[in-house]
């Protein structure tokens, strides 16, 4: 078993204070070929019960969404922020949207955004989502469109920021 986690590697540097032995002996050694990530230590996650709590002190159903799409995905700010309405593939079944991708998820693409949000992420991916997500999503739009009222397409700048001066207010 041991065997099939690691293989011989070469160290063609040597770290400081390495002693390569007589004829260079210990340059070869087992490394893993599974390599685990480490969390960084320091950072901290959010437990459920937490999670919840925050969901419950959200005051507008778009910071709800924001929230659960945070903790349900695990995507960065920057890319939650980045995202779009092209982006949100919600429906069980995409192909009518020429999308390859099976199942309710969204798009996280890197691109220039007005808002300034940044996707480090180098390629393009999609990422799963479940039906709280979307129901929370729902109420999000459905909470948009209400606040845009008669300004018009809801899509518009000056909605958007309408929409932002009122949800700031309440």
């Amino acid at each position: 078993m041991v065997n099939t986690l690691t293989q011989p590697k070469f160290l063609r540097y040597m770290p400081t204070g390495f002693d390569p032995g007589e004829d260079g002996l210990y340059r070869t050694i087992m490394a893993r070929t599974i390599k685990y990530r480490v969390a960084i230590p320091g950072y901290e996650w959010l437990t459920d019960e937490e999670i919840d709590v925050l969901l419950g002190l959200a005051r507008h159903d778009r910071d709800r969404f924001l929230i659960q799409l945070l903790s349900q995905t695990g995507m960065r700010i920057g890319e939650a922020l980045g995202l779009r309405r092209q982006d949100m593939h919600l429906l069980p079944d995409s192909r009518v949207l020429n999308c390859r991708h099976e199942g309710p998820h969204v798009h996280v693409r890197r691109r220039v955004n007005a808002n300034g949000a940044f996707a480090k992420a180098r390629q393009p991916r999609a990422i799963p989502v479940d039906e709280v997500t979307i129901e929370l999503y729902a109420h999000y739009q459905f909470e948009r469109a209400e606040i845009a009222g008669d300004a018009g397409d809801a899509t518009s700048g000056q909605a958007r920021r309408r929409w932002w001066k009122l949800s700031r207010r309440r």
